[in-house]
């Protein structure tokens, strides 16, 4: 798939982890560590999605595969890329994956205080289902849970 201005989509992997932690810091007050990311190349269930400009990742989705779910843990957009659709873009190529993969549904956790998070998921068709109180380690801060659900073929 590609995108206009030279913007690509690709499977990332450990090597681009320096490029993916520069996204992550550059996009999260709280970014995962190096050694989190890392690890996750490690989980057979764990997928990094990236936009690319040129050979530079500028955007970055970390899903899991927990049938029949899948999962959402990161999703960043390098500040210069910003306000291009790239995160949109990424979102858009999980919901088409989904239903290829029998998923059912797509789950995440977003800040309380992450209104442009909470905006994008809603503007693509993610409803929000629940809270977990005092979430984030970091600041006690609560998560707000969405969910996508795949539409079943109809009969």
């Amino acid at each position: 798939m590609r995108m206009p201005d030279g913007y690509t989509i690709d499977r990332l992997r450990p090597e681009d982890l320096p490029q993916i932690m520069t996204v992550e810091r550059l996009s999260f007050a709280h970014p995962w560590t190096e050694e989190a990311f890392a690890s996750e190349f490690h989980k057979p269930y764990a997928f990094f999605l990236g936009v690319r400009q040129g050979p530079r990742v500028v955007a970055v989705l970390l899903y899991w595969t927990v049938f029949p779910e899948l999962h959402i843990l990161s999703l960043g957009v390098h500040p210069d890329h910003r306000r291009r659709g790239l995160a949109t873009w990424l979102l858009r190529v999980l919901i088409e994956m989904g239903p290829e993969m029998e998923c059912e549904r797509i789950d995440l956790e977003v800040r309380e205080h992450n209104l442009a998070g909470q905006g994008l998921y809603e503007a693509m068709g993610f409803t929000r289902v629940g809270r977990r109180r005092r979430y984030y380690t970091d600041t006690s801060e609560d998560a707000i849970l969405y969910s996508y659900v795949f539409l079943e073929e109809p009969a």
